[in-house]
């Protein structure tokens, strides 16, 4: 019991101290490689702690082969909705789409792009930036065809997460039981999808789905946790 709970201190001051760290060399000599792993470290020696720590009774709650066919309702009804024709519609005149993929591209090719850094694009973080630009380059390059996809892609995956987060809503706080938890989450979910701001915004080179897509798997965590008195789900 001493050696457990004598870990779980190193670990967090491990990972303080490293976090620590990560902010002295990335202030005072920029951004390497060594700043990205040692922040890397640092969340996990923490990460780690929460783990050790977690309550290992949790509520009873399992996903199930239904919330597979589910999601692949979900992906029939807005696949088209979302890809169909996407290179032509809407027809690019606006300029904030260049604008994106110029950033994008200046960062994605740059020999090693500051993960932490800031973009001269109203000081947006660069990290979306580089991931939007390194996945489109796996599928065709930053222009608008790549980008455009993986932008609509990025709110198919809201969806399926709304969806999840819904389930968990339905069992838990509206105490639906059986086959109406499902319809519940599914409604929800349909609700998200069909919202025109979405569905618009999503059709173009853009990057605004990041936030949205971080803040709901992040409250499918956050509330998952909470349900289950984990403190390790509400770490992620």
């Amino acid at each position: 019991m001493l050696n457990n709970r004598i870990l779980k201190y190193l670990l967090v001051l491990g990972g303080l101290l490293l976090n620590g760290l990560t902010v002295y060399l990335y202030a005072y000599r920029g951004y390497t490689a060594a700043t990205f792993y040692l922040w890397l470290a640092s969340i996990i020696a923490v990460g780690l702690f929460f783990f050790i720590k977690r309550n290992k009774t949790s509520a009873q709650f399992r996903f199930t082969i239904n919330d597979l066919y589910a999601i692949g309702l979900l992906l029939v009804i807005f696949m088209p909705i979302y890809l169909a024709l996407i290179y032509y519609l809407p027809y690019q005149i606006n300029t904030d789409e260049p604008t994106i993929m110029f950033f994008a591209k200046e960062f994605t090719n740059r020999p090693q792009p500051d993960l932490f850094g800031l973009t001269n694009y109203f000081n947006y973080p660069a990290l979306i930036f580089i991931v939007f630009g390194k996945i489109a380059n796996l599928i065709g390059g930053i222009n608008l065809f790549p980008f455009r996809i993986v932008h609509a892609f990025s709110a198919l995956i809201i969806i399926i997460f709304s969806y999840l987060f819904f389930r968990l809503a339905a069992e838990q706080i509206i105490n639906a039981r059986s086959a109406m938890s499902y319809v519940y989450a599914l409604g929800g979910a349909i609700l998200v999808g069909s919202n025109h701001a979405l569905i618009a915004v999503s059709r173009m080179a853009m990057r605004d789905n990041s936030a949205l897509l971080i803040e709901i798997i992040a409250l499918m965590f956050l509330f998952l946790g909470l349900m289950r008195k984990n403190l390790f789900i509400i770490f992620l």
